[in-house]
């Protein structure tokens, strides 16, 4: 058997090393796109069961509770919340597709996992704003199907960092995106699931602000 010179193992070594350069990166943007495709697929079946909710309940949405999970419509135990009192479990077991592969935490409230501290890595869209399809208040009825003009424009659900306070400059705000748009996987109400580019403008618009079509793009 031949033997190695000491130069033709330097040379063996340095063409392994330039051959991991080259492989790590593709196999890093694989998993990260392999997750990415698994976050997206959640949201597509938790699209169907909010709409089995909805069809069960004259057409509307659940209504939401306060708390810190209190937009989490499904999902296990979390936050002092059962699973058995999240609207969408009945309906599907979506305890098992609550989790986001992607899920490194919320900094508004500094949570370094938002499926295992409440339960559900997707939050709902509620409150007196352009999103919402749920208000807080108990003694407001939540909205129906039928309320939107453009089902291929309203976001019912996506990743819990949607929402324009969640400190978009820190990392844990980034489940899949390295911070050059502001980019969510977004469950919209025609069930279609988008890697969605927020405005640029999205921190400074008013919770109560109208749809503007022209600029927002969505109501």
């Amino acid at each position: 058997m031949k033997k190695f010179t000491a130069v033709e193992f330097l040379i063996l070594l340095a063409v392994l090393s330039v051959l991991i350069s080259l492989l790590v990166p593709a196999l890093s943007s694989a998993r990260a796109k392999m997750k990415l495709n698994v976050c997206q697929s959640n949201l597509y079946h938790i699209g169907i069961a909010y709409t089995l909710y909805t069809y069960s309940n004259n057409k509307y949405y659940p209504k939401l509770r306060k708390g810190s999970g209190y937009r989490h419509t499904m999902g296990k135990d979390g936050d002092g919340k059962p699973a058995e009192v999240r609207p969408l479990n009945k309906y599907y077991d979506t305890r098992k597709i609550a989790e986001c592969p992607s899920d490194i935490g919320q900094p508004m409230h500094n949570i370094e996992n938002v499926y295992r501290e409440w339960g559900s890595s997707y939050t709902a869209t509620s409150g007196k704003n352009i999103y919402s399809i749920a208000y807080l208040s108990s003694s407001q009825t939540p909205r129906t199907l039928d309320y939107y003009d453009q089902s291929d424009k309203k976001i019912v659900s996506g990743d819990h960092n949607l929402w324009a306070n969640r400190l978009w400059s820190s990392k844990m705000a980034r489940w899949h995106w390295n911070g050059e748009k502001r980019r969510v996987n977004t469950l919209f109400q025609d069930m279609h699931v988008k890697f969605y580019t927020f405005p640029l403008e999205y921190n400074s618009f008013s919770q109560d602000e109208p749809p503007d079509v022209e600029r927002w793009g969505h109501y």
